[in-house]
C-alpha cells in the first residue's frame, strides 16, 4: 500500500489531525438541495469532504485491514465499509449545516483572528501539497477555507448549545456498587491440553464445595486466593441495572455474565455481605458486595452522566433544526463517490 503523510488544514490551526483526497468532476452541480433550491451543497466541496475522509481511513486503517478494506464489512452490518462510512459524512455535513445556520442564534462568528488563521491555513494547505495531491483531493483553496469556517463555527455552536443543558446529577442518580464475583462453570472447562471439554459429576461436586466454602467464608478474599479461584469484579449504578434487565444479563471484569435476576439478587446486600451459592444452568455464583458507594467509580459516573446529559441536549437540538430544513441528496452524483484507490498523490515538499 502506498501511504503518505497529508499536510493538514487543522493542523495549521494547531489542531491535529490529517487531512484528505477528492477529485472534484462537476464541482458547481447539486449534491445536496436544501429547502428546494433555496441552497444546497456542491458535489465538489461534497465530494472533498468525501476524499479527505478516505485518505485518513486509508493512512490509519489499511496497513493491517488491507486493499479490500472498503468493500469489506467488518461490524457484520450487511453494508460496506465504503457505505457506512459515507453515509457518516453525509450525516456530518447536514449536521454542521445546520449549525452554520444556526449561529447567529447563540452569537457565534469567526473573530478575526480565527479569519487570519483559517485563511493562513488554507494558503499553506494549496501551497504544500504537489498538483497531482491537489488533484486527487479535488482541493481549492476556497473548499479548504470552507471547510476550516464550517468546522471552527459548528465547534463553537456545539459549545454554546450544551452550556444550556441541565446537566444537575444527584448521588442517587450517579451512585456506583461494587461487587467481587465467583463463578464455577458446570458446563465446560479447559483441559491440559487446552481444549475445552465436558465438565464431569466428580468436578461439579468439587466446584459445589469450594463455592460452599467461599459463600460461608468470613474473609472472601483470603478464600478464593486460597481455592484457586479468579474473583472477577463490576461496578453498576442505575443505569447498567437498567441495561442489564434490558438484555438479560452484565458481564464481569473477567466476561462472566451475570444473569439479571443474579444481579438483583446481590443488589440487596450490604456491605461486606456474601450471597449463598447461587445455582444457575450456567454454573454457580458467589457473590461478594464490596460497597454499596464506590466513592472514586461513582465521581467518575457522575462526570460521564453530566457529558451525556450535554450530548443528548446537543443532540436534540440538531435533531429540531434538522427536521425543519428538506435535504434532497443527488444519488448519482453521490454514487460516483467512490473509495477503490488508494490514496496515491505526492504530497509535501
Amino acid at each position: 500500500m502506498n501511504r503518505k503523510k497529508v499536510v493538514s488544514l487543522l493542523m495549521c490551526l494547531t489542531l491535529s489531525a490529517p487531512l484528505l483526497s477528492g477529485c472534484a468532476v462537476t464541482d458547481n452541480m447539486a449534491l445536496v438541495k436544501i429547502n428546494g433550491s433555496e441552497d444546497k451543497i456542491t458535489y465538489g466541496y461534497g465530494k472533498f469532504n468525501a476524499k479527505m475522509t478516505q485518505a485518513l481511513y486509508d493512512m490509519t486503517y489499511q496497513s493491517y485491514m488491507g486493499e479490500d478494506m472498503w468493500s469489506s464489512d467488518p461490524s457484520n452490518t450487511g453494508s460496506t465499509m465504503e457505505e457506512n462510512v459515507k453515509s457518516g459524512i453525509l450525516t456530518n455535513m447536514k449536521e454542521q449545516y445546520v449549525l452554520v445556520k444556526h449561529a447567529k442564534d447563540y452569537d457565534v462568528k469567526l473573530s478575526k483572528d480565527d479569519e487570519k488563521k483559517i485563511d493562513k491555513a488554507a494558503k499553506a494547505f494549496m501551497k504544500a501539497n504537489s498538483k497531482k495531491a491537489i488533484k486527487e483531493l479535488g482541493a481549492t483553496e476556497e473548499y479548504a477555507k470552507r471547510y476550516l469556517e464550517d468546522k471552527t463555527i459548528s465547534e463553537k455552536v456545539r459549545t454554546k448549545i450544551e452550556e444550556k443543558a441541565d446537566t444537575n446529577v444527584t448521588d442517587e442518580e450517579a451512585n456506583q456498587k461494587k461487587i467481587s464475583v465467583a463463578f464455577f462453570n458446570t458446563i465446560t472447562k479447559t483441559d491440559k491440553s487446552g481444549k475445552s471439554v465436558a465438565v464431569t459429576k466428580e468436578d461439579m461436586d468439587s466446584m459445589k464445595e469450594q463455592a460452599n466454602a467461599l459463600a460461608s467464608a468470613s474473609d472472601f478474599d483470603a478464600k478464593a486466593t486460597e481455592l484457586g479461584i479468579t474473583v472477577g469484579s463490576l461496578n453498576y449504578g442505575k443505569t447498567e441495572m437498567a441495561s442489564a434487565k434490558k438484555s438479560g444479563n452484565i458481564s464481569d471484569s473477567n466476561s462472566t455474565q451475570i444473569p439479571y435476576d443474579v444481579l438483583k439478587e446481590v443488589d440487596k446486600l450490604s456491605d461486606g455481605q456474601n450471597t449463598g451459592v447461587i445455582e444457575k444452568d450456567q454454573g454457580y455464583f458467589v457473590i461478594k458486595m464490596v460497597s454499596t458507594s464506590d466513592k472514586e467509580a461513582t465521581e467518575s459516573a457522575k462526570a460521564n452522566l453530566v457529558e451525556k446529559k450535554k450530548t443528548d441536549f446537543y443532540q436534540k437540538k440538531v435533531d429540531k433544526y434538522e427536521a425543519k430544513i428538506t435535504w434532497s441528496l443527488n444519488d448519482f452524483l453521490w454514487g460516483r463517490v467512490r473509495f477503490i484507490d488508494t490514496f496515491k498523490g505526492t504530497l509535501g515538499k
